[in-house]
């Protein structure tokens, strides 16, 4: 017991390391239900989760030998899990959280098999539990965006020049993601106003005299755009760090707890592809879902929902070659930003379970 409550509490701090731009403080901002949102959303040209006639019907079964425990976050890294929620007789017992830190220590006892996490979270549980926690898949890439309401034209980051830049996340991926970007373009003359929430950055914003720049993740852009006709978007990080990087900026996974991968492994491959399913659902906007997405409280209103999935990039990316190939590099900027962020190393091969 003392073994494991000495483990839970390392795990608790490092998980303040492992902002995804969204769960808690990605959504906390969203919280007017009545936001009059226009934007209207299209299906992304391409996503990774499979589309089928059958795959869209909602008879497909994918039922469980027995239960499994998932415990997905508000936000980006829990929407593409959204449709899941109306399948508990199946064995699907979804659990909803606020933050990263409430799922850590439910992962570490085995109160949940399986859950959405903020990628570096998932590096950090797998180094400090030495291997008893492994990555299923990838759910969602970039959510993070500059928004600008000072009228000026900025097309290009190097328009950054001499700016500030109001934002949340110190100490998680937002400000590696930010650095990382900022330091590779030699930006040392932008400074970076750190405040204690997303909803924080947004009305520091959207109050600012003459306007302001702010980093924040989905649904709290959309939002912002709903109250405010000068919030525009100026910048996609992702698409900025996917230019410097090669590859896709991994915010989200689901990672499973290595005693469920290794004695239930025939449920694991049904959830895989139940995820799969669900997630189409999801990038699709089969009927009803955003306002499913907005009763489980997610997102809290169906046209949010409608108006960021697009700019979440939700997929769904299993397979271990897959998953370690939009994983590795991350991992290694991150550490190299502070190598805490990721529990000191980068994970070995087996960190990635494999049931293709």
């Amino acid at each position: 017991m003392k073994k494991l409550l000495s483990l839970v509490a390392v795990i608790m701090a490092a998980a303040m390391l492992a902002g995804c731009g969204e769960g808690a403080s990605g959504s906390e901002a969203a919280t007017s239900s009545d936001a009059s949102v226009t934007t209207e959303a299209t299906q992304p040209e391409s996503t990774e989760a499979p589309s089928s006639e059958e795959s869209s019907e909602a008879q497909v079964s994918f039922k469980l030998s027995d239960t499994l425990n998932i415990g997905v976050l508000k936000g980006p890294t829990g929407i593409g899990m959204a449709a899941l929620f109306d399948r508990a007789d199946e064995g699907y017992n979804m659990q909803l959280f606020d933050s990263p830190d409430q799922v850590t220590a439910k992962l570490i006892s085995g109160e949940l098999d399986i859950a959405a996490v903020p990628s570096n979270l998932g590096a950090v549980l797998y180094n400090t539990t030495e291997g008893e926690i492994r990555a299923l898949s990838v759910v969602c890439g970039s959510t993070l965006y500059l928004v600008s309401t000072t009228g000026e034209e900025i097309k290009d980051i190097k328009d950054l020049a001499g700016k500030t830049i109001y934002a949340s996340g110190k100490g998680g991926v937002p400000e590696y993601v930010l650095s990382y970007i900022l330091a590779s373009y030699e930006l040392n003359d932008v400074k970076v106003e750190w405040l204690a929430s997303h909803a924080d950055a947004m009305s520091t914003m959207l109050t600012a005299e003459g306007g302001a720049i702010a980093m924040l993740p989905e649904p709290n852009v959309t939002v912002a755009k709903s109250k405010s006709e000068k919030a525009a978007v100026v910048l996609d990080l992702g698409e900025k760090w996917e230019e410097l990087s090669s590859g896709k900026l991994p915010m989200g996974i689901l990672v499973v707890n290595k005693n469920v991968a290794e004695t239930r492994q025939d449920d694991v491959k049904t959830f895989l592809e139940a995820g799969a399913w669900s997630t189409e659902q999801v990038v699709s906007g089969a009927e009803g879902i955003y306002e499913r997405i907005a009763e489980l409280g997610i997102v809290p209103a169906a046209p949010i929902a409608k108006a960021v999935v697009p700019s979440c990039d939700i997929m769904f990316v299993s397979g271990a070659e897959k998953v370690s190939g939009m994983l590795n590099g991350f991992y290694t900027i991150l550490r190299d930003f502070n190598p805490d962020s990721v529990g000191r190393n980068i994970p070995s091969e087996d960190y990635y379970a494999d049931f293709e």
